[in-house]
């Protein structure tokens, strides 16, 4: 890094024409970039169940957009209304014919519907009597020519009969005359049933209210209300009908959106207008989540506004330095490449990635800050321009690249999750995370240089050119030696942060690192203005800030004095918290992870009201040939047996308490006439479906015969309750016959074994320990120490226990994004550690005792990490004002567990470092005693010459 911060201060203006570029590019991908709440981004798209819902999809249309009719069954089919909702259902198909003038006109939604051809499939109720009227149509036209050749050919057929059988003539007569009469018989008697239907012998039409009312209710009487099983999937209960538009299934979340405004503005027409029920109420799994989306680009650009106010004002109070807002800007920049990025690259905002958007603003500005509080360090020492931020490098550059490589490795560990929403969010952190460092450490140095200042050009440029000083010191235990520009010769020992032991944290003596700082303090050291500061001296400390209160100086000072308490009290919380933590339920339900308040989840409420459904499961069966009678009749008993151990009753409907509904007619209701128990053979099947409306077989059946489909409707309830039907489902399905598979799908499995996933006591287990690993892993390979790569670790380990504590004792909720907040916390967490850690192992090396050290700690860095903890949590309390529950929730409950992951930094790190101190004194006495405690809660603080050491 090193190389890169001295190639950006010589090369200023080309830094700068690659940030513009990057820029430019952000700008133009902002432009490009859409959002998307599709439900695959929770589900995943890795299950079996997945695959089997897209398979479906395929087969037999995606999820619907669904129209609820809101008039009665018997005002829907036996008035003039059925007319229009005839008309409706025929514009949302789009498969009208081109030369037919379409309601709305040529630019109208019907029109665009037809030349846009979105939908797979339309059902609803008039559509489903008008395809009952064309078969009795067709039956009656048969019916009339076999009565008039019937009887004729029935003689013809019984006479020959007789004659083989070598009957006499009178007998051969009288065989002739008997199937005559019979066939005539048949005749009538077909017409006494037709008669019965109201049907009349020369055809029905739609609008025979006698016919459709014996057709759809069985009779019509007046309190025939309740729909016959045929109908059921369009006119669900006596109230309402239903329309599904079942749409194509490679259809993209732009051409979905377009097809819901269609939609809607097709129900609007004044053609459709119902003359009796209240009109149409859109929704469906499509109208949800394109309203989603929609809130998504409004939630951007509030967290945006918010996130910069928020980050501004807490810069302003917590960060007492010149130019403080300056990381602020450098933040705006980063978070606008990377979001700019995601345009370019055609991908779409979800919810997980627009939740990064605050918390990387308060990432980027926290590495912003610390190099900030380093330069500001090295100017109260008396640099300026260039040799500042050398020096700040040199002195701090290691520790915020080791904290940021700590960051990166715990965002690592989400990579693993089941959840596309959580996988998207890590990596759009680790991106911006990683842009953020690079960009702090280029441009954002260049401008604390000042060599783009035009007051500071000609100084800047001298400083660089004529300065023969070089910083070699990158790795472990390098010398600096700079030669100043007047000459004058610095040879100073220097070791870097790298070089072996921390002090007391790693258990070895500071003598020679405590001789290496009184030698850099004796008289004859660099004048002021010379570019290297030793890594045993300091420079003067600034006062202020949050992280070096009175509050955080107690608190680290009690932590010190008694370390055993702090330590075993932390640990046994942190056990009780893991266990207690990993039990809490997870919501993934969208309808609740979204505003409340939206019209379209009021819709799906008013849907589920008046059918008695808010969902869609699918059972899909696959074979070579599904035509057969036992399989169609084990489809249909599967069907019985599961809606009767739902509750569901077919007198009552599924408004009353059912967990299960029908949402397609069994095949024994399709296949009146011949139904698959009274079939003997595969033939006799496939004739039997053949002579099917393709209307009514295209929802239950492919035409290759390979799927069948059983859909049912599922209520809104209780997750848990859910997927115990869900279970009583895959039990029934369980065993099907030789060569036949069934799978259950749709959109409530799916988003149950989502949930099932990621809430995982074993599974959130594994990733809190992943994360870990992966932090205390790259800290140790870094460093080459145990202590020293463990130590910034332990605190934030156990604040992701105690942070179940508190997430379960004050009973708050859990979502795809919170449940991984633990691996979240260690990830972000660890990186006060490692700072803090860092800057007491220089305090330790440049010989100052154990509690002089904690002091000083906390009162340089200490304070940029105040100022970082304050724009980390600030970034995420911005998702708190969010109207959207999943981003609320989330922000809520990483607000406090941040808090808490700040006061185990504040509390542990003293503790292991005073525990480390007492054993490393009981083997040989330190170098400095320490200073006396004044009572104040710390030791004091060293001397004015000591601070300038």
């Amino acid at each position: 890094m090193t190389r890169i911060v001295e190639w950006s201060l010589r090369h200023p203006r080309r830094v700068g024409v690659l940030a513009g570029l990057l820029l430019l590019l952000a700008v133009a991908g902002l432009t490009r970039g859409g959002t998307s709440a599709a439900v695959s981004t929770i589900t995943g798209t890795g299950s079996e169940a997945y695959r089997a819902d897209r398979a479906s999809a395929k087969a037999f249309g995606d999820e619907a957009i669904v129209v609820l009719i809101r008039a009665s069954a018997r005002d829907i089919a036996l008035t003039d209304d059925v007319g229009r909702v005839l008309g409706l259902e025929a514009c949302l198909g789009g498969k009208v014919p081109e030369e037919q003038e379409l309601p709305g006109g040529k630019d109208g939604p019907c029109e665009a519907l037809r030349r846009m051809d979105p939908v797979h499939v339309v059902y609803g109720p008039a559509t489903f009597i008008g395809t009952g009227v064309d078969l009795v149509n067709g039956e009656i036209a048969r019916a009339a020519q076999s009565a008039q050749t019937a009887p004729a050919q029935a003689k013809a057929d019984a006479e020959a009969a007789a004659r083989k059988a070598g009957r006499s003539a009178a007998q051969v007569a009288a065989a002739g005359r008997a199937a005559e009469r019979a066939a005539n018989e048949d005749t009538t008697a077909a017409l006494r049933v037709a008669q019965s239907y109201g049907v009349n012998p020369t055809g029905v039409q739609i609008t025979d209210a006698p016919f459709v009312s014996r057709f759809v209710f069985g009779g019509e009487a007046a309190n025939l209300r309740t729909p016959k099983a045929l109908f059921r999937p369009v006119l669900p209960s006596p109230d309402a009908g239903l329309i599904a538009v079942r749409l194509r299934h490679d259809l993209g979340d732009d051409a979905r959106h377009r097809v819901v405004e269609l939609v809607r503005q097709a129900v609007a027409l004044p053609d459709f207008r119902l003359a009796r029920g209240s009109g149409y109420v859109v929704s469906g799994t499509p109208v949800i989540v394109g309203a989603v989306a929609d809130e998504l680009q409004g939630a951007l650009l509030a967290l945006l506004a918010v996130g910069v106010l928020v980050m501004a004002v807490v810069l302003a109070l917590t960060f007492p330095e010149r130019r403080r807002l300056r990381p602020l800007l450098l933040a705006l920049g980063t978070v606008g490449v990377v979001f700019g990025a995601i345009g370019l690259l055609g991908l779409s905002l979800n919810l997980g990635t627009i939740a990064t958007l605050p918390v990387l603003l308060g990432l980027a500005v926290d590495y912003g800050v610390q190099l900030h509080a380093r330069v500001e360090e090295s100017r109260r020492a008396g640099l300026d321009g260039p040799d500042a931020v050398r020096d700040a490098v040199r002195r701090g550059g290691r520790p915020v690249l080791l904290a940021a490589g700590a960051t990166l490795a715990g965002f690592v560990a989400l990579f693993a999750s089941p959840t596309p929403l959580v996988r998207g969010f890590a990596l759009v952190l680790f991106a911006g995370v990683a842009l953020a460092v690079v960009a702090s450490f280029t441009i954002g140095l260049v401008l604390h240089a000042g060599l783009w200042r035009r007051r500071d050009r000609a100084s800047g440029a001298d400083a660089v050119e004529g300065t023969a000083g070089v910083v070699a010191a990158d790795g472990a235990g390098t010398a600096g030696v700079v030669a100043a520009d007047d000459a004058t010769a610095a040879h100073v020992a220097a070791t870097d942060a790298g070089a072996a032991g921390v002090g007391a944290v790693d258990g070895t003596r500071a003598d020679g690192a405590a001789a290496a700082g009184q030698d850099a303090a004796t008289p004859g050291a660099p004048p002021a203005g010379a570019s290297v500061v030793a890594t045993g001296s300091a420079p003067a400390l600034a006062t202020g800030g949050i992280g070096s209160g009175p509050v955080v100086r107690r608190l680290v000072s009690g932590a010190h004095a008694r370390p055993w308490p702090v330590l075993v009290v932390g640990t046994l919380l942190a056990i009780v918290g893991v266990a207690v933590g990993s039990t809490e339920a997870v919501e993934t339900d969208i309808q609740r992870l979204v505003p409340g308040d939206l019209p379209a989840l009021r819709d799906a409420r008013a849907l589920e009201a008046a059918t008695g459904q808010s969902g869609e499961v699918r059972v899909l069966v696959r074979g070579r040939d599904l035509a057969t009678p036992r399989t169609l009749a084990w489809i249909d008993d599967t069907r019985t047996r599961v809606l009767r151990e739902a509750g569901y009753d077919a007198a009552r409907g599924c408004t009353d308490g059912a967990a299960l509904c029908p949402l397609s007619a069994p095949f024994s209701t399709l296949m009146l006439t011949s139904p698959p128990k009274t079939l003997k053979s595969a033939e006799q099947t496939e004739a039997a479906l053949a002579a099917l409306p393709a209307y009514f077989t295209e929802s239950a059946i492919t035409e290759d015969r390979s799927q069948a489909l059983i859909s049912l409707g599922l209520p809104l309830a209780p997750l848990d309750e859910q997927q115990r039907t869900l279970d009583r489902v895959r039990a029934a399905v369980a065993n099907p016959p030789a060569g036949v598979t069934a799978t259950v799908t749709g959109l409530p499995v799916l988003v149950g074994d989502a949930s099932e996933a990621v809430s995982s006591p074993l599974r959130r287990l594994l990733t809190l320990l992943g994360s870990i690993v992966l932090v205390g892993g790259l800290l140790v390979a870094v460093t080459r120490s145990w202590r020293r790569g463990l130590v910034p670790v332990l605190p934030v380990a156990l604040a992701a226990g105690w942070s179940g504590v508190l997430t379960w004792a004050f009973g708050l909720p859990l979502n795809p994004l919170s449940v991984v907040l633990s691996a979240l916390i260690v990830a972000i967490g660890t990186e006060f550690g490692v700072l803090l850690v860092e800057r007491y192992g220089q305090e330790r090396r440049a010989g100052h005792p154990d509690a002089v050290a904690i002091a000083r700690t906390a009162a340089s860095t200490g304070r940029a990490v105040g100022a970082s903890a304050a724009t980390t949590v600030a970034g995420f309390g911005v998702l708190a004002v969010s109207d959207i529950p999943l981003l609320r929730q989330f922000g809520l409950i990483t607000v406090l567990d941040l808090c808490v992951a700040v006061l185990a930094v504040v509390l542990v790190l003293p503790a292991v470092a005073a525990v480390a101190a007492r054993r490393a004194a009981s083997g040989a006495p330190e170098a400095t005693p320490p200073a006396p405690d004044t009572g104040v809660g710390i030791a004091p603080a060293p001397a004015r010459e000591e601070l300038r050491a």
